[in-house]
């Protein structure tokens, strides 16, 4: 199976990649994939824009795996990662910026990750989990950290009752097990159904942690042709946070966020019209095409 996507806008993406079997039913496969890509890199003091930086990445790599059914896979792979990041928006004398005003940085980046998927739907689940866990570590990193190992979590759990009603459960969190110091190695928390009522990019750390519970009813049933789609209204409540150390991370220090939103569950992939609110009386509005969870 032969995958390329594009992308253009604030973000320019030109990637592919090939999944090739090593045999019929034995389930192990490699999958070579190339990629080169631009998008711009924010840095927000509050919710405030202080700077943004345009940031290229090329990279190259190799994945081997095996299948188990159409529930899981194991997965592990190295790719080379290249690239540059120019100032675009900002002072280059200031102090606070996170990177210099052009910078070069190359990697060399190695990953094991285990995936488990039984949902109906990858858009507007109703019903099913899925879950990933994945160790990834750079080596002889050029023009920025000498070396960091990061480990992440992710699980999703929908249950729909009544035919229309859904109920989802996902929880998300990351921890560098080295120090950085390069904005590009941290996780960044804001935008819609990520901290909503945030900027997106608002928040980033080396420790992150995410809960979101939402709420979908399906008010369209969608029908034949493109346009005649299923339609969802739904809310969120989520909480969540970054820290400089995994000590820092307690339920006390969580921002509490929450959103409405109208779904369109297009052939071009889920539309969003929604908006986001936080406890500190910051508001986002969004209208929002592709996954966000």
């Amino acid at each position: 199976e032969w995958v390329t996507v594009g992308e253009i806008g604030k973000t320019e993406l030109l990637a592919t990649e090939v999944f090739l079997p090593i045999s019929q039913f034995s389930g192990w496969f490699v999958m070579p994939h190339i990629s080169d890509g631009s998008t711009n890199l924010p840095f927000l003091i509050g919710q405030s824009e202080r700077a943004q930086y345009r940031v290229h990445t090329f990279d190259y790599g190799l994945d081997f795996g095996k299948q188990f059914g159409n529930w899981g896979e194991i997965r592990a792979g190295v790719y080379r990662e290249e690239g540059h990041s120019r100032l675009t928006i900002g002072d280059p004398s200031d102090p606070l910026l996170p990177f210099p005003a052009f910078q070069t940085f190359g990697s060399r980046t190695y990953f094991a990750r285990f995936s488990y998927d039984t949902l109906d739907d990858i858009n507007f689940p109703h019903f099913g989990e899925r879950a990933m866990l994945q160790w990834s570590g750079a080596r002889n990193v050029v023009g920025g950290e000498p070396s960091y190992n990061q480990v992440t979590l992710d699980f999703l759990a929908a249950h729909t009752w009544s035919e229309r009603n859904t109920l989802a459960l996902s929880l998300s969190g990351g921890s560098t097990l080295d120090r950085v110091t390069d904005l590009r190695m941290e996780f960044p928390l804001g935008g819609f159904l990520n901290l909503s009522g945030l900027r997106q990019y608002s928040l980033y750390g080396p420790h992150y942690g995410i809960g979101r519970l939402m709420f979908y009813r399906q008010v369209g049933r969608g029908g034949p042709g493109y346009f005649d789609v299923p339609i969802y209204l739904g809310a969120s409540l989520e909480a969540g946070n970054v820290w400089q150390n995994m000590s820092d991370a307690k339920f006390t220090n969580l921002h509490e966020d929450a959103s409405l939103f109208l779904g369109l569950d297009t052939f071009l992939g889920p539309v969003y019209l929604g908006s986001g609110f936080d406890d500190h009386g910051n508001q986002e509005f969004y209208l929002f095409l592709g996954r966000t969870f």
